[in-house]
Order: C-alpha cells, then sequence, then structure tokens
C-alpha cells in the first residue's frame, strides 16, 4: 500500500438511496480513457442491469459474471464501488491479479470517473490526494485496491468484495483467502462477494463461481414473442448448423475456408430455423434493447446468481467468423492455443484440457535419411533448423548429444533430415554444416550444463532456450503489449562474450507436437529407415491430470528416452518463432526474428 488517507465527518452521508444503481450512477461521467466515455448510460449495455440489480439486492450473497473482454466487466465495479461507498458502507476490497495492474487501474480509469460524482468526492478529505492512492479509510471503514497476494488478502475483515479476473493462475489459490476476509459479515448477513471474469479452465475458481450460481444466459427475443439463449450454436438433426454461421460454398474442395466469403455471409440462426438476422449494427441494438437473462438453474440458492455474456453481444458476426476459421486452420497445423482463445473469450466457456498418450503416425514417408546425407534440398523447402539436447550420461554412460535437423515448408509440412545420437560437440558441428543449416538456426537446451551449452553458442553462433512451464512473456512492439509463448532474445556473459538465448512455453509447443506426430495436423515426416527405438522417443511422455482440472506433459517411466522427442518440441518452438507452422502472423520481437532469420 501507498498512502492511508483519514476521512473525518459524516455529513456527507444521507439518508441511502434506493434507486437502481445504474440510475444512481447517471452523476457518472466516464473519462476518454473508457470506450465508452460520456455520462453513464447503462442502456448503451443493457445485460450490465442484471448484474447490478443482483449487487443491491440485500438477499443475493455472491454475484459472479462472466463475459467477454471488453464487455464492462471492470466498469460494474467501477459504478458499484462508490455507489456502496455512498449508499451501503462498510469496508470494501477490489483485488486484482496484481499490486501493478491495481494501481495502473486507479490512476487511469476509477478515480477519474469517480472525482465526477459529487457525492463520493464529498467523502473524501479537504486535503487532495495522489490518484495511485490504492487505500483509503472513510472514517470507521476503508476501500483498498490491491493484489492477490496472500499478504494483501489476509488482514482485516470486508464487507463488500470485489475480484478482477478470477481466471487467472495467481487466483487459484488466493481467492479462498480473499472470501476468508468476508466471514465476519457473512454472520450477521450482509457479506457481498463480486466476480467479473472472462471464462478460464474448466473445474477453476471462475468456473466455480459460475457454476454454483442460477447460471443466467442473455437471451434475445424472437419475432414469434419467445426468448433464445444467444448461443455460439451447434449442429441440427440434419447435420446443418444453427447459431453462427455462414454459407457452404465458401469451404473450398481441398477443405480450407474462403475467410473473405464466409465473412460476407456471416448470419445469424436459430436452432429452430425460424428466424436469422445478419451481421449489421441494428442487430446487435436489437439484441441489446430486447434481450434479456434467462436462468439455466432454476434450483441454484437464491442467494447465488450467476451471469454470463459472450461475444455476440459486442463484435460483428464477420470478425468472430474470421477469428474462428482461423483458429480451426491454426488447430489443423497443430496449434490449439487459438481455439482455447476463441472458446473462452468469444463464447465464454471454460476450456477442458484432455488427457494424451501419443499414437504415432506410421505412414510411410517415401524417403530415406540417405537422400539428404549432404543437405539436398527438400523440394518447397523454406527453411531448415537444428535442434540439440545435451545430457550428461547416467548410469555408467558418457556425456552425449541428441539432435534432429527438419527442413520445413510455409504451412507447416515438415520433413526430418537427421535424427540420433551424437558423441562429440565436434560432430555435431559437422552434422550441421554437413546438411547446410545456418547458424542462427541452431538451437541447443541449456537446462543441462548451461555454462557449456553458452560457451558452444558462443564458439559456433548458435542459440540456446530454456522451457519451463511460464505461459507468455509480454512484449511490447510499436508501443502496445503483445503476449507469445516465448522470450525476448536474451544475452549472458560467458568467457567475455555474449551468449544468446531464450525462454519458451514447453507445455504450449508439446500440445502442437503431439497433434503432429499422431498425424492429426500438418504434415510431420519421419524418414522410412528411423530405428524403431528412436520412434519410441514420441511415445514416451504424456498428458496427465496432475490435479484437477490442471494437466501437464510428464514422462511414462523415467527410464524411457524423450530426447527425440525434446529436440522436436524446440522444432516448434522454432516454426512458431519463424511463422513456419503458417498460423496466422502476430506481432513479434523484431530483435527475435531477426536473430532466427538470418
Amino acid at each position: 500500500m501507498i498512502a492511508l488517507l483519514d476521512f473525518s465527518g459524516w455529513s456527507a452521508w444521507t439518508k441511502p438511496d434506493r434507486r437502481p444503481i445504474y440510475d444512481w450512477a447517471k452523476c457518472i461521467e466516464l473519462p476518454s480513457s473508457f470506450s465508452m466515455p460520456g455520462q453513464f448510460d447503462v442502456m448503451k449495455s443493457r445485460p450490465l442491469m442484471g448484474v447490478f440489480d443482483a449487487i443491491q439486492n440485500d438477499l443475493v450473497r455472491q454475484v459472479h459474471f462472466r463475459k467477454p473482454p471488453r464487455f464492462g466487466g471492470t466498469l460494474v465495479a467501477d459504478i458499484a464501488i462508490p455507489w456502496a461507498a455512498c449508499n451501503a458502507p462498510g469496508p470494501i476490497m477490489w483485488a486484482w491479479q496484481s499490486d501493478d495492474d491495481a494501481k495502473e487501474h486507479m490512476k487511469e480509469k476509477a478515480w477519474q470517473a469517480w472525482r465526477s460524482c459529487k457525492q463520493f468526492v464529498a467523502l473524501l478529505p479537504e486535503d487532495r490526494h495522489d490518484s495511485t492512492t490504492c487505500e483509503i479509510y472513510f472514517g470507521p471503514f476503508f476501500l483498498t485496491v490491491n493484489g492477490c497476494g496472500e499478504n494483501s488478502l489476509q488482514a482485516k475483515g470486508i464487507r463488500w468484495l470485489f475480484c478482477d479476473e478470477v481466471w487467472l493462475p495467481a487466483w487459484q489459490k488466493s481467492f479462498q483467502w480473499a472470501v476468508a476476509r468476508t466471514r465476519d459479515f457473512e454472520r450477521v448477513g450482509n457479506s457481498k462477494i463480486i466476480t467479473i471474469s472472462h471464462a478460464g479452465h474448466k473445474g477453476d475458481v471462475e468456473d466455480r463461481q459460475y457454476a454454483q450460481g442460477d447460471q443466467c444466459v442473455w437471451s434475445v427475443l424472437s419475432p414469434s414473442g419467445t426468448f433464445h439463449p444467444l448461443l455460439f450454436g451447434g449442429k441440427r438433426a440434419d447435420n446443418s448448423r444453427w447459431g453462427l454461421v455462414w454459407n457452404g460454398d465458401a469451404k473450398r474442395a481441398d477443405g480450407t475456408w474462403n475467410v473473405a466469403r464466409a465473412c460476407e455471409t456471416a448470419r445469424y440462426e436459430l436452432e429452430d430455423g425460424s428466424h436469422s438476422w445478419p451481421d449489421n449494427a441494428r442487430t446487435l441494438a436489437d439484441w441489446n434493447r430486447n434481450g434479456k437473462f434467462v436462468s439455466a438453474r432454476q434450483d441454484a440458492p437464491k442467494h447465488l446468481r450467476s451471469y454470463a455474456v459472450n461475444a455476440l453481444m459486442n463484435r460483428t458476426l464477420s470478425s468472430l467468423v474470421e477469428q474462428k476459421l482461423t483458429a480451426i486452420e491454426a488447430a489443423r497445423r497443430g496449434d490449439i492455443g487459438q481455439l482455447k482463445t476463441w472458446k473462452q473469450q468469444a463464447e465464454a466457456l471454460p476450456w477442458e484440457d484432455e488427457q494424451i498418450t501419443i499414437t504415432l503416425n506410421t505412414a510411410p514417408s517415401g524417403y530415406k535419411f540417405a537422400d539428404y546425407f549432404d543437405g539436398q534440398r527438400w523440394d518447397g523447402e523454406v527453411d531448415r533448423f537444428m535442434t540439440i539436447d545435451r545430457q550428461r550420461g547416467m548410469a555408467g554412460d558418457v556425456p552425449h548429444w541428441w539432435a534432429e535437423v527438419r527442413a520445413w515448408k510455409d504451412g507447416g509440412d515438415s520433413r526430418q533430415l537427421y535424427a540420433g545420437r551424437v558423441e562429440t560437440i565436434e560432430a555435431v558441428r559437422e552434422i550441421q554444416l554437413r546438411l547446410k543449416v545456418s547458424d542462427r538456426k541452431v538451437l541447443q537446451d541449456a537446462r543441462f550444463d548451461p555454462s557449456h551449452v553458452y560457451e558452444d553458442c558462443v564458439r559456433f553462433g548458435w542459440l540456446a532456450g530454456f522451457g519451463n512451464d511460464e505461459k507468455y512473456w509480454t512484449h511490447v512492439i510499436n508501443g502496445q503489449k503483445v503476449r507469445l509463448p516465448y522470450s525476448q532474445i536474451q544475452k549472458t556473459a560467458i568467457g567475455g562474450r555474449a551468449a544468446l538465448l531464450f525462454h519458451f512455453n514447453a507445455e504450449y509447443c508439446k500440445d502442437i507436437l503431439s497433434r503432429l506426430v499422431e498425424g492429426t495436423a500438418a504434415k510431420w515426416e519421419f524418414a522410412d529407415d528411423l530405428e524403431e527405438q528412436l520412434r519410441d522417443h514420441y511415445k514416451a511422455e504424456h498428458k496427465t491430470e496432475i490435479k484437477t482440472g490442471v494437466f501437464r506433459w510428464r514422462k511414462l517411466h523415467a527410464t524411457k528416452a524423450n530426447h527425440l522427442w525434446d529436440c522436436s518440441v524446440m522444432q516448434v518452438l522454432y516454426a512458431l518463432v519463424t511463422r513456419r507452422l503458417g498460423l496466422a502472423p502476430v506481432p513479434q520481437s523484431q530483435e527475435l526474428a531477426q536473430e532466427v532469420t538470418a
């Protein structure tokens, strides 16, 4: 916390205003930092009315709002917190995923909006305060805005608890600590817990908060006078699709999609086929004006309310079709990350991982390693990489290396040109030069004996890589923050020189690799003369549930060799960085791209 402000006097408090929160909040002027600046007007986003009504209802103890990005979820707290301070006072906590996120929002948005509310400003001390203040004392109660760390969530009791983006990993352990702070007020029957988030993973904090409530889904009114849940749809009995649909002639003969044609024919159809809405602003206005929440769980306790809105309410149908088809194409090439984002953020549904045991695609490829012994090019090849796994040699074995060289085409097809054990670093270098792999396209795993790996990288001009469980790294590109499954290029000093290295999300790359080697994505070719015992390296790991709802790649048995699997994981990394997997372009680190494509 950065400052404690004393609030004196109770003259600012009057009889509580019993108007709906959204009517009371017309006194709040949203600054230009909000997407819809100006006087707060709930009619611009009517689904918020149901959430506000539940927050104001004295009989409701917990309210959960599941929404897509940029739908005004945080705005609910921006409005409800000053209302609570003025009309239902009690200790208030607004908890974020980190202290930095909390401070940034307070400085850039919350304080700017709250200062326009005269009733709230009247509660503030006469001496002005800094906009980054995150803890304020209103006489006998306080408002604190902070991250969800254990220290922040274990102190004084609170009546009002607002939690932001509870799908994030930081909340999975700390949510219980935050809820514990409401127990004193729960005993007297006036505690309130409000959680706001987009969907996360099956069984996580966000999913549990939604599931235990009455699961109200925003529903739209058809011309026949009935309400239909606004969902993305599925298949009818005749195998045709309902919900978000587009013309079948957008599908090409090879199974790919003509995205432009699909977008121009995007529309929304009811499951019973009785009505279709076109892709225009009038449709969104109609759904906003005439829709309402309909509960999907009538047996839920009355004090637990949950609400869900998806991206159909704040995106054009064509933009959603484009995102969906891009995600489908990425999945076809092995990357399910975009489908995961689609389900969580567009459909507003939790993602469910699955347990995976590798079944290797054994179809013949029609070539042998000898066909490329002297570095011959593969027809259509645009790049080739070499990846190296350094081993110390256990149980009497000597230190050695495992290496893979793979050629890549645009679109994600690849062919293995070398795979095997190598006894010396000089022999590794000889294979690299013979197969014509440039220095900047050689990556050595640095998890074991990193100092010697760095020496190799300095000596030969290679890169070093660290695979770990970090999900993403933030890159600042053209002034914008972009999250990618690998870090920026970093430098580490070794022998008076600098070795280049970067970190990457190993789990993400393994998910892609599993689909490639099984033959369910782009072509992943092995030489027909690859020994069977080396093929077994690709069956040595499986994705298993290590705790409820959490899946990770683990070795099937401690003694099973998985070294070529590890080499191929780094091949996938290179293909992601250089866009060889044919995925939709994303901004990436210019420095990293230059290093690996030089």
